[in-house]
């Protein structure tokens, strides 16, 4: 037909195309008549018709659809090598290249087959990564349609797989020797996987932050290897990730680094609690030790700043006594003194070291007890997330010199803060003002009534002189040391008339002169009979175990308070509430500084 003279191929040909499409017919048949047939697609002297039946036979010839299916299908059967699956996926990228070039054909076919065969279990990676760039390519060709390259996607995110790759990771870390080096590259590793995800329209960094976590707590893996870069991407992953699994992976992380690097500062405390102690009893008297911070931006145009990122800080200052009607009693920040400085570092080492005095005074090496070192670590890291070293770095630095110092007084100076509060040797810290007069008041009051007592004492005295001898002595001689003090009234922090409860059979109450006297040498609780200077006696502050209000009523008293020792227990009553408490804060702050 197409050799004569107005005739038309057209009929003869779809009958052609009708029968080799019919189910049963081998393909082979169909190759061996290839050239014949392409030849009427070609001819221009063909009539449409004839072009368009020739070219759906090529089309059903060259059928992306069924060879790819073919190539699954012999990849599924019996027992296949490493070659065999190489060769097959590379006729499955040829498949799709080839619909790629051709008019209006399209790749997804072949490379959802292609999908299906390297994603099967047993199939070796390496041969993906010898493919990566011709399926990255179906990825980025704009030329293709969406499913196509919607499936060259899900190829290249198997291909970039994060459970796999971090599985990798670690298996590579865990076998045999590896250096500090090779841990970090690791690590880094696996930060990019977990970026990657992160970054990825619903992908989750959770797995490699799981296997971050894993290598952290390997065997000789010191937390010190994890680099503050790393600790910051965590940190941001933990904040801005929407996927919950993955921020408590992160905050996983992160906690297990605190408590690794807050155990070594422990250590560090151990080693230098003598240097510490001193240095903090040379600078309390001075410098008050902050109860909370708070960072935050600096202001433009505001003064320098010490910390990298140019934030300031608020100190949270309260008053040691808290007794009512305290200025600054703290415990919330709208009840404590606050002022804002530049010089962060500088306060977190004044604060660190009393922390750590604390801790090493404990003598527990348990790590609940170093929530006032995390406290710190805490504003530590808020305000030099961009300082290059570890926490443990900054705690082991030097102590401030005197220089330094004074620039922390002059700035409390400013803001007026020793018109708001004194010292208070007793508790070793800062009361404010109110607390501060109040006890000056009550003082007052008590040494005037001590002036009154000693003139009864004396008249009393005088009195039992002229009438009779003195009796003989109930309690014991005091010590030398207690002699001593009694003939000396240095160092009294509080006298007055109160009563003591007298030991032995009757128990009795009978009212004394009791005074606190602590200083350098003397440190003692003493207690004279007005009526008989040779009954008296003391109590070391040093073997007192605890000082405590009793409940109103206890032996018919209404105001009392008990000293304990290791021997036993005194008992003493007072005329008013404020001067019950006045008592027990004043001895419980000599305790406090003598076992601190």
């Amino acid at each position: 037909q197409s050799a004569r003279e107005g005739g038309s191929p057209a009929i003869p040909l779809s009958r052609f195309w009708e029968v080799y499409r019919t189910e049963g017919v081998p393909r082979e048949i169909i190759d061996e008549m290839r050239q014949n047939v392409e030849m009427f697609a070609q001819d221009e002297c063909h009539d449409e018709e004839t072009k368009r039946t020739a070219a759906e036979i090529m089309d059903y010839r060259d059928d992306a659809e069924y060879k790819s299916g073919v190539v699954v299908k012999n990849l599924s059967e019996g027992e296949t090598s490493v070659e065999d699956i190489r060769a097959g996926l590379t006729e499955l990228i040829s498949l799709a290249q080839a619909q790629s070039a051709r008019e209006g054909g399209s790749p997804a076919i072949p490379l959802s087959r292609f999908w299906e065969v390297y994603r099967t279990e047993g199939v070796p990676r390496e041969i993906i990564d010898e493919m990566r760039q011709n399926v990255e390519m179906f990825a980025q060709d704009e030329c293709h349609d969406e499913e196509t390259k919607r499936t060259a996607a899900e190829i290249m995110d198997y291909r970039d797989d994060a459970e796999y790759n971090s599985a990798v990771v670690v298996k590579n870390l865990s076998e045999g020797e590896t250096s500090v080096e090779d841990i970090r590259a690791g690590l880094t590793e696996l930060i990019s996987l977990a970026q990657a995800q992160s970054a990825r329209e619903g992908g989750s960094p959770a797995i490699p932050l799981s296997r971050f976590h894993e290598v952290c707590t390997m065997d000789g893996v010191s937390y010190e290897v994890v680099t503050p870069e790393m600790k910051s991407d965590i940190k941001r992953m933990r904040k801005e990730c929407a996927d919950e699994s993955a921020r408590d992976a992160a905050k996983s992380i992160l906690k297990y680094l605190d408590e690794s690097e807050l155990r070594d500062v422990k250590l560090y405390i151990d080693e230098h609690a003598t240097g510490t102690k001193s240095y903090i009893s040379s600078v309390a008297s001075k410098l008050p030790m902050p109860v909370m911070f708070s960072s935050k931006p600096k202001e433009a145009g505001s003064g320098g700043s010490c910390v990298p990122g140019g934030k300031i800080m608020s100190l949270f200052f309260e008053c040691c006594d808290k007794v009512d009607g305290c200025l600054y009693p703290g415990r919330a920040p709208e009840r404590a003194f606050v002022s804002d400085t530049s010089e962060i570092n500088k306060w977190l080492q004044v604060a660190v070291a009393a922390v750590l005095v604390d801790v090493a005074s404990s003598g527990n090496n348990e790590s609940d007890d170093l929530s006032g070192v995390g406290a710190v670590k805490k504003a530590w890291d808020a305000a030099n997330d961009k300082y290059d070293g570890t926490f443990k770095d900054f705690v082991s630095q030097s102590f401030l010199g005197e220089d330094e110092q004074e620039t922390l007084v002059e700035q409390l100076k400013d803001v007026k803060f020793y018109d708001q509060f004194k010292y208070y040797p007793p508790k070793g810290g800062w009361r404010c003002g109110v607390c501060h007069q109040r006890e000056r008041l009550v003082q007052q009051k008590m040494a005037e009534e001590a002036a009154a007592a000693e003139a009864e004492a004396a008249a009393l005295r005088s009195m039992s002189s002229s009438t009779s001898a003195p009796a003989s002595p109930t309690a014991a001689a005091p010590q030398s040391q207690g002699a001593d003090a009694k003939d000396s009234n240095e160092g009294v922090l509080i006298m007055g008339m109160i009563e003591r409860r007298s030991g032995g059979m009757t128990k009795k109450w009978k009212k004394q002169l009791v005074k606190v006297l602590f200083s350098d040498s003397t440190k003692v609780l003493l207690y004279d009979d007005p009526q008989n200077p040779k009954k008296h006696g003391l109590i070391e502050l040093r073997d007192v175990k605890a000082v405590s209000k009793e409940k109103s009523g206890t032996f018919k008293k209404e105001y009392i308070f008990s000293v304990t020792t290791v021997k036993k227990t005194y008992h003493f009553a007072t005329r008013h509430v404020n001067d019950l408490d006045t008592w027990v804060s004043v001895i419980n702050g000599c305790i406090e500084r003598i076992n601190g």
